[in-house]
């Protein structure tokens, strides 16, 4: 007898993985995976629902179609925020003559250059700019910023629009820049299609790049239709989490945000020292539903897209370490941090100590990369309200990176230490709670970017001591 499951392992069923073989099969898979996308508040489900029956009854021409699901996206969602955009002073009166087809020209521009850029990358690999793109997609972003403020009018809202949308990109470009130089691999049709996935993306790229898509790619009838029924369970699956996280949702009348909290306490009325814990607890419940929720969705999407995609978070309460958690709760951003950030540090610094090695790149990973990732991702606040200030504001995020980082490098050189044998009992018990009260403490800073920018890092102190004084 099989044990209960809340939703069934559908692809375990043969008679079901055989019927979804089938063109009625496949049809009903599609038909009911978008009904659930309507569901769950997915404002694009009937284009993705449609996108996903093409590649279901046409895989051989999977890429072409993603190649135009990506330009139909772009169009629904243009990789720049044109309502700040179109309020910045520096355009003055231009703001209200720009034309919207100027900004998908812009869009054009950047991917053409990027072209450009990967041609380059084919031709003379050994270039600097060949070697560490992430490097100069960086230099270029800067430069880009600070040619932006000394332009005005027309100029000034191409450099912006272009800054922005290599914010967005800029991952993405990276990925098909390591592509190219790893294995090969030429810029095609379906560039474009893992540049803008259509099953979603933050400015993480979920399912890494093309190259990688190739390897998890559907490669027969048998394997699509498995790797569909796990994309319309794990779908089923955000569905429950999101209907968790709504619950969670009306305990706003009853516990103040932490938003509320932390403005309570610089107005210098703190509330009581029961609901300070309360309302963190109630944020990390609610950033782990988020996480969760979106990346199964994105993930099950692209699972029926037909890409066996690895599941972004996975059971993240039940890690033993503080680095177990990190890789359970946002697998690709982890693995975005380890592919540009710890691999170059560990294969080039400190070979002749392996500690040492192993901390460094865990830091230049977990807190440097991830320092760089968020100022890059927030990179509007540069134009609403100043280079300066948005450093400024920055800095309490940057505090969370470098704590962050070195408990993850720490936590890493325990574990090798340690060796590999699993912890059990009361032992493992342990060590779920610690990591689960560390991130629920790192809570404190962990979202100041979506917060108050004008708090400062003492704010976040205080309410952290605060914590521990009734």
């Amino acid at each position: 007898m099989r044990s209960f499951r809340l939703i069934p392992r559908l692809e375990t069923y043969p008679a079901l993985v055989s019927w979804v073989r089938t063109a009625p099969g496949r049809l009903a898979l599609v038909v009911v995976f978008t009904a659930l996308l309507r569901l769950s508040g997915f404002a694009l489900w009937l284009p993705t629902g449609a996108i996903l029956l093409a590649a279901s009854f046409f895989p051989a021409r999977r890429r072409f179609i993603f190649f135009f699901a990506a330009l139909y996206w772009i169009y629904r969602d243009p990789p720049l925020n044109l309502f700040l955009l179109t309020r910045l002073p520096a355009l003055g009166p231009a703001a209200e003559r720009i034309p919207l087809w100027s900004v998908f020209a812009v869009v054009a521009g950047i991917f053409f250059l990027f072209g450009l850029y990967l041609q380059t990358v084919r031709r003379f690999p050994n270039f600097p700019v060949s070697r560490r793109p992430v490097i100069f997609l960086l230099s270029v972003l800067c430069v880009s910023v600070v040619v932006s403020v000394h332009l005005s009018g027309l100029p000034y809202f191409v450099a912006v629009a272009a800054a922005m949308i290599l914010s967005r990109y800029l991952w993405f470009f990276a990925y098909a820049v390591s592509d190219l130089r790893s294995a090969g691999v030429a810029p095609d049709a379906g560039t474009l299609g893992a540049l803008r996935p259509f099953w979603g993306y933050t400015d993480v790229p979920f399912a890494k790049g093309a190259l990688f898509l190739s390897r998890i790619e559907a490669k027969d009838d048998e394997s699509l239709a498995v790797v569909q029924l796990k994309g319309l369970k794990l779908l089923a699956w955000s569905l429950v989490l999101q209907a968790a996280a709504a619950q969670l949702g009306r305990l706003d009348g009853v516990v103040p945000t932490y938003a509320a909290a932390l403005a309570a306490q610089a107005a210098g009325a703190p509330v009581a020292w029961r609901l300070r814990w309360a309302v963190l607890l109630l944020q990390f419940l609610r950033s782990v539903a988020a996480v969760s929720v979106l990346g199964h969705r994105i993930v099950a999407v692209a699972r029926m897209a037909g890409y066996a995609a690895p599941r972004n978070t996975v059971r993240p309460f039940s890690s033993t370490t503080i680095a177990e958690y990190y890789n359970r709760f946002y697998y690709y951003f982890k693995e975005l941090l380890a592919d540009f950030f710890f691999y170059p540090t560990y294969l080039r610094f400190f070979k002749d100590s392996p500690r040492l090695r192993l901390f460094a790149a865990t830091l230049a990973a977990a807190g440097f990369g991830n320092a760089v990732f968020h100022f890059v991702s927030g990179a509007d606040a540069v134009w609403s309200d100043g280079l300066r200030p948005a450093l400024k504001s920055f800095h309490v995020y940057a505090v969370y990176c470098l704590i962050l980082g070195v408990a993850i490098a720490v936590s890493q050189l325990r574990a090798r230490a340690r060796g590999r044998a699993p912890r059990t009992g009361a032992r493992r018990a342990f060590s779920i709670a610690v990591v689960f009260v560390f991130y629920l403490l790192m809570t404190v800073v962990a979202e100041s970017e979506q917060l108050d920018r004008r708090l400062t890092i003492a704010d976040y102190g205080l309410y952290f001591v605060n914590l521990f004084r009734p």
